[in-house]
């Protein structure tokens, strides 16, 4: 994923505990699967060289022979009617919408890690397609976006950093785009 995103999903996972490894691709997670054993996998659907879909079901075609089963949460900037069931059907046990909401985390790795019906059914608003996107993309709340960051103060200055960091890239990108 995005360095932010990574870095506000690191922080979150570590702040209560949990060890992590980063795959940048569906063909790393695969190897990183290979060579070591998980609890549980956060995977994003978009990412280049395999998407997190085709990564979640070779690894689900892998339980088959191992009768396993590792929990596998999607991550996506998709909230539209009807994403969530699609990765359900994908082999996800639960999901959360970009950006990841430390809430939103914490009940989908609930349900995923320890149930909530078949398929991660749930009727928690932190997994379904309710995440709050009506927000302007010009109003900002710190706030809002610290409470979204678990109120770690530390992590809302590194996502700054790393946003102050990358828009100049980003602009440029725009700009060649609209050229």
């Amino acid at each position: 994923d995005k360095r932010v995103n990574q870095a506000v999903a690191t922080a979150i996972l570590e702040k209560r505990g949990h060890t992590l490894a980063i795959a940048n691709n569906g063909v790393e997670a695969l190897a990183l699967l290979r060579r070591e054993a998980f609890d549980l996998v956060l995977m994003d659907v978009q990412m280049p060289q395999m998407d997190g879909l085709t990564a979640t079901q070779r690894i689900r075609v892998g339980e088959k022979l191992t009768n396993a089963h590792l929990p596998i949460i999607a991550l996506t900037a998709y909230a539209m009617k009807g994403d969530r069931e699609r990765f359900i059907a994908a082999g996800m046990d639960a999901y959360v919408s970009k950006p990841i909401n430390a809430a939103s985390l914490e009940a989908a790795m609930a349900i995923a890690l320890y149930g909530a019906g078949a398929g991660g059914q749930s009727n928690s608003p932190n997994t379904l397609e309710s995440e709050d996107k009506s927000e302007s993309a010009v109003s900002w709340s710190k706030a809002q976006t610290l409470e979204k960051l678990g109120g770690d103060d530390n992590l809302l200055q590194e996502v700054i950093g790393i946003f102050l960091e990358e828009a100049p890239k980003h602009l440029a990108a725009l700009r060649l785009a609209l050229e």
